[in-house]
């Protein structure tokens, strides 16, 4: 990705985003350019608050560049899980509780239904003051 990374997730999978690795891309991506951006969407953020999480480490350090939000009830029954990259590629889930979906590094018009929906949901979520870190 070069400018947008979009995330929509139930849990922030630790399998899949939980690592040095996936934290340190994420990083290297957002502070490479000044119009970068990286949303998350998160359906159950109490249990990933509860648990850790690097991506929430990640963002209150990088407050300009990534933000985590609670995922509206109105969409929270979507049982799907994805990441957008540059709105032209996605991974995807079709069920967020099985790890078998597909990658497409090329898929605008797929990429564009799914950003609908991410972007409906973002303007409808708020921002999850769990993940924010008070400091006194």
């Amino acid at each position: 990705a070069h400018l947008h990374i979009d995330i929509f997730s139930h849990d922030l999978e630790p399998r899949l985003y939980d690592n040095t690795d996936f934290a340190d891309a994420i990083k290297a991506f957002v502070l490479k350019g000044n119009h970068t951006q990286a949303r998350i969407l998160v359906t159950e953020p109490d249990y990933v608050n509860k648990n850790g999480h690097r991506l929430i480490q990640l963002s209150r350090h990088l407050t300009s560049y990534m933000e985590l939000r609670k995922t509206h009830e109105d969409y929270i029954k979507n049982p799907a899980a994805f990441l957008l990259a540059d709105r032209r590629g996605m991974v995807y889930r079709t069920m967020a509780s099985h790890y078998a979906g597909i990658a497409n590094f090329n898929a605008p018009l797929s990429v564009a239904e799914h950003l609908q929906f991410f972007d409906e949901a973002w303007n409808h979520s708020r921002q999850y003051t769990e993940f924010r870190r008070l400091h006194i």
